[in-house]
This record gives C-alpha cells, structure tokens and sequence, in this order.
C-alpha cells in the first residue's frame, strides 16, 4: 500500500471510528428524549388511575358513613359524582354486599323489596349455585340505565374477580383485578375492576385474616381497557406507540392494551427494543412497552453523525490527494536526479576528465571513475579517506589540500 492509499485509509478508519461514536451518542440522547414521554405516558397513567382510586374510595367512605342505604339513596349519590366528567371510562359504580351462602335468599328478599322486584343472584356461567361459602352479589349498580344489567351477579363466582376480591380484603386499600370480560357488555372488549373494600364498624383490622373476616362489602367499577387512551394527550399518542401488559396473579402476562399498528412490537419490525417502564398501583404491577413514532424520530433528529462522516471523507480525499501530488513530486525529482547524473557521467567519459566531493566532516573523498583514472587507479568510482586520497598527492602541494586549510576556504569561497 503506497503513502497516498495509507494516508487516505487511515483518516478514513478514524472518520468512521467518530462517526460510530457519535451515532452512538447521538441514539443515545434520542432514547433518553424518548424516555421522558414514556415516563410521561406512565405519569398520566398514574393520575387517572388515582382518579378511579378516588371514586371508590369516596363510595367506600359514603357508605361507612350510613348505617344503612338504600338503592334511591345510592342512586342520588353517584348521579352527584358526575361520572362521566372525572373519567370517560367511569360509566358505572357499584355496591357489593358480602352474603353468605346460608343467608343468599334472606339477602334476595330484602333487596327486591328495596324497589328491585326483579332481583335474582346469579352466578358465572349461568351456574346454578356457587361453590362457596360466601357470595359477592352485586347489590346496586348506578346509573341504573347502565348498571342494571350487573345486578345480582356474584363476583365471587369468578375466579379472577374472587382473586381480587380476596386481595382488597386483605389489603384495605384500592384493588385493580387481572383482565375480565363483561357477561353483559354490549361488545366483546377487555375490562378490568377497580374494587375498594368496606369492613365493619369496629371490625378487627390487624391482620389480613382479620380483615378478610371484617369485610362487610366492595365498591367495584368495571373499566374498559381502551378507555386509558381516552384522555391520554394527543402529544403523547402522536410520539409514542405502546402497550400496556399486566403481571397476573398467576405469575404469567396478559395484554391490557395494544395502542399500535398491528405487528410494531414484533422483533423483526421493530427497529430498536421497546422502552420500558413499569407502573405498581393496586396491587398489580404493569408493564409500558413503547416505540417512538415517526413523528418523534423527525423531531428529534440528528445529522451531526452524517456531518462527521460527510467531514471525515472530505479530509480523507483532501489527505490522499496530498500524500499522492507529494509522491508524484518526489518521484518526478528522483527521475530529473537520475536523468541529470546520468548526463553528467556521459559527459565525465566522453571528455576524458573527473568529478569529484570532498565531505570535510566525514574525512572522505568521493569520486567518479574518470578521477581514478587521472590518479592511475582503476576506473571505478568510489569513496576513498582522506588519508588515502592525500598520499596521492605531491608532497610540496599537500599543504594546500590540508584539512585546516579547506576548512577555511570553505568559509570564504565556494569550490
């Protein structure tokens, strides 16, 4: 490889070297900028679930409040919450009552009296009774033009529900259940229950068996799983694609939400790993798995990778075009070099005469063969001492050829 190659190949290495390096920090600030909106995503999550934590909490809080309600008492309650302006997803809160299995028809009775004359309990898959002991009924629904439909249905009945039921219990606080379908729902969609449980006036609440044993009910409300994106920025939806995965109780993964396109999240579409964050609210833990859109990659942009390399390659050629005019420069001087000594030498033989150097530094005497064979010697160039060359030299001139004495005319003229 001649210089011109080298020079350029290794100012080309090093451009492509700082060009890797600057991609890297480049991608490596987009991630964190995207980062940010899918902690932003998460905050928003947060906030509305705080909202639906809110609103069963205050519907726990009313009925401790009461020794007893009634159904027109809990109608007028939550048409004064204003559902539908603290969330879009809230269209229905609940009132379950604990009843044992011993007591389901007293319970019945009572209720149908409470201006329900159609109330039944019913039970998961149109079973006939349930398998225990005690039963979760929904007692009322509100507003009834909605809710009516989940009335007298045992919670309980339902593995998933009764899970989160018995996690409330033992908790005290707001529970989110894995995801459900609604019997009754209008359209097939996945759901998810918000549920805060209510004890007994001076009930004993130490220990988690001790409340399990206190619960007197549940405040519950159904929530579609779509309606997270309801009021979710615009913002946000146009930066960022995501999903939302729930850990279950069972230890395994399940979809809560799919806010993109078809296939985004597989591995071979997706252009770089997901970001993730996770979310820890009532009691479960959910996974935010999000992409930037193309509207967040044009946003954030950044060329100065493509400017290093563009520089970088700039240089190289500009490096390599010098390193070659300068080899092309040195090759032109040696061939006049070669050319003029070459006609130097004819001229020597032709003429019959010598050339000759003297390197006073070096003590020696170089010359061509014509000198040599003015001295006698064989006709060969050569370099000789200055010893040597001054014993071929009459005695009465060596004076005149003395070291001292071409020193100093070398300093006065120039042989």
């Amino acid at each position: 490889m001649g210089l011109p190659a080298g020079v350029f190949t290794l100012v080309f290495l090093l451009t492509l070297l700082a060009w890797h390096i600057k991609r890297e920090d480049n991608r490596r600030q987009t991630l964190a900028q995207f980062g940010n909106v899918v902690s932003d995503i998460r905050s928003h999550l947060e906030s509305d679930l705080r909202i639906l934590a809110g609103v069963t909490a205050a519907g726990a809080a009313y009925v401790n409040a009461s020794q007893d309600i009634t159904r027109r008492e809990w109608a007028v309650y939550v048409d004064s919450l204003r559902l539908a302006e603290r969330h879009t997803g809230i269209s229905v809160l609940g009132y379950v009552e604990k009843v044992m299995k011993t007591d389901t028809e007293g319970f019945a009775a009572r209720t149908r009296a409470d201006d329900s004359p159609d109330f039944h309990i019913h039970y998961q898959g149109g079973a006939a009774s349930s398998p225990f002991d005690d039963l979760y009924p929904v007692k009322y629904s509100e507003p009834h033009e909605v809710g009516h439909r989940a009335l007298g249905f045992d919670l309980g009945s339902h593995p998933t529900r009764r899970r989160a039921i018995e996690r409330a219990a033992a908790s005290g606080s707001f529970t989110l259940s894995d995801v459900i379908q609604l019997e009754w729902s209008v359209r097939p969609e996945s759901w998810f229950l918000f549920i805060f449980p209510i004890y007994h006036a001076g009930g004993d609440l130490s220990t988690e068996a001790a409340r399990r044993d206190a619960l007197k009910g549940l405040i519950s409300s159904p929530f579609p799983c779509r309606s997270l994106l309801n009021d979710m920025p615009p913002e946000l939806r146009r930066r960022a694609v995501f999903q939302i995965i729930n850990q279950t109780d069972e230890g395994t993964r399940e979809l809560l939400l799919d806010a993109a396109d078809p296939g985004a999240f597989a591995p071979e579409a997706a252009r770089q790993p997901p970001v993730e964050r996770e979310l820890a609210t009532g009691g479960r833990v959910w996974l935010i798995r999000a992409l930037p859109t193309p509207v967040f990659l044009a946003e954030n942009r950044r060329a100065s990778h493509r400017l290093v390399l563009l520089l970088g390659g700039a240089l190289s050629l500009a490096l390599g075009a010098l390193a070659h005019y300068a080899a092309l420069s040195a090759r032109r001087n040696e061939l006049r070099r070669n050319v003029t000594e070459g006609q130097l030498e004819l001229a020597l033989k032709s003429s019959g005469v010598g050339a000759w150097s003297w390197d006073l530094t070096a003590r020696t005497v170089h010359w061509s063969e014509g000198t040599g064979l003015l001295y006698g010697l064989s006709g060969e160039a050569g370099t000789r001492s200055y010893d040597a060359v001054l014993g071929l030299i009459h005695p009465a001139d060596r004076p005149r050829v003395s070291l001292d004495n071409l020193s100093r005319s070398s300093l006065k003229s120039t042989f």
